[in-house]
């Protein structure tokens, strides 16, 4: 593994407020390792990590190590600690704040080929000495991917795999006409037929939310549907869930004034019936929320909307679309192309960890034994 020919400076923040000076630097980082499906993603940047610590952690303190000095910084690791049952045992545990909700994340390393993964990875294990496990997640295949396992085999800490996702992506074509030719005849005949059902009740209406948008309109909208959709009777919708309607409400203010904000509404007979809450960044665009109101589902308003979306990216030129979450039906039908995000549980060198990395061989052995391996 390449190293550093000299260690940067190091220090570790813990104050909410001393953390502005940080993100320019911050989403210049993000930004230079955003531009393909294996990089980082908008979820990483300074104002959604922000946001998460105002109202996943109500602003209480945590942590971030910063490596290097302005205009210098190589890289910046946002952490809070939390306890975790690890195999049955208690365990003190750090992880990145963006494990508590984001999509295509990882390190904010400048250089991820260059020996910074080695630095901050070191920097928080010496500065860092009571916890036990540390959980994060990476995007499988990608060179944080490669560069974490070659650091980790130099440094004899185990790490162990907790879960995977798959999600579904689309490469944008050369233009929107391509690219709706080259979908399946029978979906786009979907398409065709549930906005010719709409328009012969009345008023179809399409809306696109960015830069100087009714930030109320498209947010009170978003709501009305997610309150009458199918997620509202399962429990799934933003409005079942404070901490999660609070942050999206908080967030779309800071993508309105980053230009990040993606908004789209479809409206019949100027009702809201479906949206689309989405962040564009770095070319790629984001699809953070979405549904539609139950009572139209006949008509497939998520899929036309979405046909009106598809077009508008590509009128700014947009080079991905990220569905995020899971590899559910609706999103399928658009693509098979699908990355996976990998979370890990790295052990440190103490005797929990040494005893929850027993516990987890004991319970593998007894799998095998039972015929469940």
């Amino acid at each position: 593994m390449k190293r550093l020919a000299s260690p940067p400076a190091v220090r570790l923040l813990t104050q909410y407020h001393e953390c502005a000076s940080l993100q320019t630097a911050w989403n210049e980082i993000v930004r230079s390792q955003s531009g393909d499906i294996l990089q980082l993603d908008v979820t990483c940047t300074f104002e959604w990590v922000m946001t998460l610590w105002r109202n996943h952690l109500e602003g209480k303190e945590e942590h971030v190590l910063v490596l290097g000095e302005d205009p210098e910084i190589v890289a910046i690791l946002p952490f809070h600690k939390f306890r975790k049952q690890v195999h049955g045992l208690p365990c003190r545990a750090l992880a990145p704040l963006t494990e508590l909700y984001s999509g295509r994340s990882g390190f904010l390393i400048r250089d991820p080929n260059g020996g910074q993964f080695e630095a901050v990875l070191g920097a928080l294990c010496h500065l860092e000495k009571d916890w036990d496990v540390f959980q994060f997640t990476l995007v499988d295949g990608s060179a944080q991917h490669e560069q974490f396992f070659a650091w980790q085999r130099d440094s004899d800490l185990v790490c162990e795999e907790v879960c995977r996702q798959a999600s579904p992506y689309i490469v944008l074509q050369e233009n929107w006409s391509q690219h709706f030719t080259s979908l399946p005849k029978k979906f786009r005949s979907t398409i065709r037929n549930g906005e010719k059902r709409m328009r012969a009740c009345g008023h179809l209406e399409y809306r696109e939310f960015r830069g100087n948008a009714d930030f109320g309109c498209f947010a009170a909208a978003m709501m009305e549907i997610e309150r009458d959709s199918w997620k509202e009777a399962a429990g799934t919708s933003l409005t079942s869930n404070r901490v999660q309607e609070t942050f999206h409400t908080e967030f779309l203010k800071s993508a309105l004034h980053t230009g990040w904000l993606s908004g789209h509404l479809l409206l019949l007979n100027n009702e809201p019936i479906a949206y689309v809450h989405g962040l564009l960044h770095n070319g790629i665009f984001s699809d953070l929320k979405e549904s539609y109101k139950t009572r139209f589902r006949e008509m497939s308003p998520g899929h036309v909307l979405k046909a009106f979306v598809f077009e508008s990216l590509y009128a700014a030129k947009t080079r991905l679309y990220d569905f995020m979450g899971l590899c559910e039906d609706y999103k399928m039908k658009w693509t098979d192309r699908t990355y996976s995000r990998t979370t890990y549980l790295l052990y440190n060198r103490t005797a929990r960890a040494w005893a929850a990395r027993r516990m987890s061989s004991f319970k593998a052995i007894s799998q095998v034994l039972s015929g469940e391996g």
